[in-house]
């Protein structure tokens, strides 16, 4: 019955952190074929937070079972090709010293473009100087474009480039600097940020020309200053 009393210290390693309300990642369905291409490693600085990424290893994985046991990784985590709309994605946060892990998910979401009715030519009169040049209240059309959808914001660029990278938005009222004058409107979903776009005409109309007709003379029979004249005469 001998016996030898030893201390067994018992330690806690404090788990990885990882955000339970991580945001979707969102890309737009370019080709109406329901896959695109994500990375997922644009989710990497939210996962990490104030923890030092050199700490730790971060894996992506397609289900639960897989990441709870780090089977299965996702080979290429930049160049991943949705299987579904939307699917689930499972993360494994590794600590590097203590191996403790912490399992989380997000959400891929492909979106569409936006629905909308394209206005292909703004005609406005010209102003008093007629000179072909004119304000135009490109905001007027948002409406026609939207059909009154809230969730759709419309934008006006000088340049396909412009419109496509959401840079250098034309100001409102805008003068044209050509007659007729092609722009560029994006039409943005505001949920997904999905967006298309399309060209619009500017055209201003000149005035009609008209002459200035001779007077109109009427005989005062009585003298009293009136008569009746037959305008259309004019």
């Amino acid at each position: 019955l001998c016996y030898v009393i030893v201390p067994l210290e018992l330690m806690v390693n404090p788990a990885p952190t990882v955000p339970i309300d991580l945001d979707d990642l969102v890309a737009c369905d370019s080709d109406g074929d329901d896959v695109e291409i994500f990375d997922l490693t644009q989710q990497a600085a939210a996962i990490y937070g104030a923890q030092d990424p050199t700490n730790f290893t971060l894996t992506y994985y397609t289900n639960q079972p897989d990441a709870d046991a780090g089977t299965n990784a996702i080979a290429v985590p930049t160049a991943f090709p949705n299987t579904s709309n939307p699917q689930t994605i499972w993360v494994r946060l590794v600590n590097d010293t203590t191996f403790c892990v912490t399992v989380g998910s997000f959400q891929l979401v492909l979106g569409i473009a936006p629905t909308f009715t394209e206005v292909a030519l703004f005609e406005q009169c010209d102003d008093e100087v007629v000179n072909g040049f004119t304000e135009f209240d490109l905001n007027s059309q948002n409406l026609t474009i939207t059909a009154g959808d809230p969730n759709l914001s419309v934008t006006y660029y000088i340049s396909q480039v412009d419109a496509d990278d959401d840079t250098n938005p034309l100001a409102i009222p805008y003068t044209n600097i050509s007659n007729p004058e092609i722009i560029y409107v994006r039409v943005e979903d505001n949920t997904t940020a999905c967006y298309a776009t399309f060209a619009m005409e500017l055209f201003v109309l000149a005035p009609p020309a008209i002459s200035q007709p001779n007077p109109l003379e009427f005989c005062d029979q009585d003298n009293d200053g009136f008569g009746e004249f037959t305008l259309t005469d004019a």
